[in-house]
């Protein structure tokens, strides 16, 4: 079994996510050197753009049918805005202040969202209703599979060869 039972929990998956992500935006905010920071934010928005989609295409249709569904509409919503953040901050090259900015947002966007979902969805998710293993299996296949779409696209660009952008 290439997983442990544990590593494979979704709501443990999700909530390292969370972490890692968090601390791409402490290390953005102590970067000096804007092509490091351009590169990190770039890492950032694929991190949360593959974290997104793990959340929306693989937990929130079933919380949904098992809680409150405003707490997963909220969510869903919070994922929205951050996906325009980061079109802006990906596909409209701002300038190096206006890019610091629309990080500075993101972060506090997804802060917030983090501090619902931990507080108030995953306490909720985590009464054993839902096989909680078998979604952590399908978000990590479903990470690994996005994070080889964006290295592939970011060599593809490096060669300059256009790719479509993947929502």
């Amino acid at each position: 079994m290439p997983h442990s039972v544990s590593r494979c929990n979704a709501l443990e998956i999700l909530k390292k996510d969370h972490r890692e992500i968090a601390a791409k935006f402490r290390m953005y905010e102590k970067l000096e050197d804007n092509d490091k920071k351009q590169e990190l934010a770039g890492d950032i928005c694929n991190a949360l753009l593959i974290h997104c989609t793990c959340e929306e295409e693989l937990l929130y249709p079933l919380a949904e049918k098992i809680i409150d569904q405003g707490l997963v509409y909220i969510g869903e919503i919070e994922h929205n805005s951050m996906r325009e953040l980061i079109i802006n901050i990906t596909e409209d090259a701002p300038a190096d202040k206006e890019r610091d900015a629309l990080i500075k947002v993101l972060s506090e966007y997804v802060h917030t969202h983090v501090k619902q979902e931990e507080n108030e969805l995953f306490p909720l998710l985590a009464s054993g209703v839902l096989d909680l293993q078998t979604i952590g299996i399908a978000i990590l296949e479903l990470k690994l599979k996005m994070a080889e779409r964006f290295r592939i696209i970011s060599e593809f660009e490096a060669i300059g060869m256009p790719v479509a952008k993947m929502n």
